[in-house]
């Protein structure tokens, strides 16, 4: 799967599930802006993947501000000539917490940031896109965007409502050459896993899966390319699970 002259954007690029796509992207052959609030490590991956002989910039970006979302898709543009495809990838929870205790300001939270931040972005690179002509988006969803998940109220909303916004995108889309699906990923080891084990959640333990492990960024990665490439040119409006089986049952 080639992506050679192509460029992308990836959300949420400095770690986890976004590094590993952006690597992925860049090793075939696109022109990648990493994006994220973390610049030291965003710097770093954009870095590692030039010192690979890719093509890759570093853009601080916030989703939830919708400036900083269209500025991001404007420096695509003008560094590279335009865009062609995107892995929204940012995104953020909260520890496991029971309905009625989940404060105001953490369903705020994480709405912004795993809902509005992957509206902002679908806004402006689908525009971006359109003016190019043909392309692909892939939002980063969760198995929490198709069931439902106990004492993890704000991200499971909010993650239905990505797997809902990207099938509207698809429907808008599709007659127009550009394509948006949602990969639902089970429990990876991420950063942001290797965190929550910190604080003693044991996700592995909360959610097993008939493979008896967690995922790997790669591995979600893999998906986003086919996704964004060709090779999936009739695959539209969909919400992939990559779970290890979890939900098999």
């Amino acid at each position: 799967m080639r992506l050679d002259g192509k460029v992308a954007v990836v959300t949420g690029g400095a770690s986890g599930i976004g590094e590993a796509s952006c690597f992925a992207l860049a090793e075939a052959g696109a022109r990648v802006v990493v994006a994220d609030v973390n610049e030291e490590l965003g710097q770093a991956v954009a870095a590692a993947i030039r010192e690979k002989h890719g093509e890759a910039q570093f853009f601080a970006c916030n989703v939830t501000d919708e400036n900083a979302v269209a500025a991001m898709v404007t420096f695509a543009e003008e560094t590279y000539g335009g865009l062609d495809c995107a892995v929204n990838s940012a995104g953020g929870g909260a520890p496991p917490t029971p309905l009625i205790d989940t404060p105001t300001e953490v369903w705020r939270r994480v709405w912004e940031l795993c809902m509005l931040g992957v509206a902002f972005s679908m806004r402006y690179e689908a525009a971006a896109i359109l003016r190019r002509g043909k392309g692909s988006i892939v939002n980063i969803a969760s198995d929490s965007g198709l069931y439902g998940t106990a004492q993890l109220g704000p991200y499971c909303s909010a993650k239905h409502g990505v797997v809902g916004a990207t099938k509207c995108a698809a429907i808008e889309f599709g007659p127009k050459n550009l394509r948006v699906n949602a990969i639902c990923p089970g429990v990876i080891d991420t950063p942001a896993m290797k965190r929550a084990a910190a604080r003693g959640i044991n996700w592995s333990e909360l959610v097993p899966n008939p493979m008896g492990r967690m995922g790997e960024p790669h591995e979600i990665a893999d998906a986003c390319l086919w996704l964004v490439s060709d090779r999936s040119s009739f695959v539209n409006g969909q919400a992939i699970s990559i779970d290890g089986g979890l939900y098999a049952g």
